[in-house]
């Protein structure tokens, strides 16, 4: 139920466009996501993984219902990227980590402030690091 009530609460409002060009579909992106775990959302995503720590069927479960779809979602942006943006010989799935992973360790560990600020300077690294 917990999983259900995250799922429904965000995905509608942190969506991938398809319709921007890469480098802005992914700032928007990562700026809509920090936006909402920077709230309760961050709390309830932070307490999902914390459980899944301990109990494999609520990791699985959330994996299944949320975070497959949206890593897939993610890999697409990053291929699309690769037609310019990014580097030719890049694995997408691990670019995509490079991304999306200091989110969640600043959401974990409160390592620093979820804000507009760290959503920019993720992706400039990103297409620093992984640019054409």
């Amino acid at each position: 139920m917990v999983i259900d009530a995250f799922v429904e609460a965000h995905l509608p409002l942190v969506r991938i466009s398809g319709d921007l060009p890469v480098r802005e579909a992914l700032e928007a992106h990562v700026k809509s996501l920090i936006a909402r775990y920077a709230g309760p959302q961050g709390r309830l995503i932070a307490q999902i993984i914390a459980e899944g720590q301990y109990d494999q069927a609520t990791l699985v479960d959330f994996k299944a219902r949320f975070w497959n779809d949206r890593n897939a979602a993610v890999d697409k942006l990053i291929r699309r990227g690769i037609e310019g943006l990014f580097r030719s010989d890049i694995e997408p799935h691990d670019a995509a980590e490079m991304i999306y992973a200091p989110i969640y360790f600043h959401l974990l560990f409160s390592s620093g402030p979820l804000d507009d600020a760290l959503g920019e300077r993720l992706v400039d690294q990103a297409i620093l690091g992984l640019g054409a």
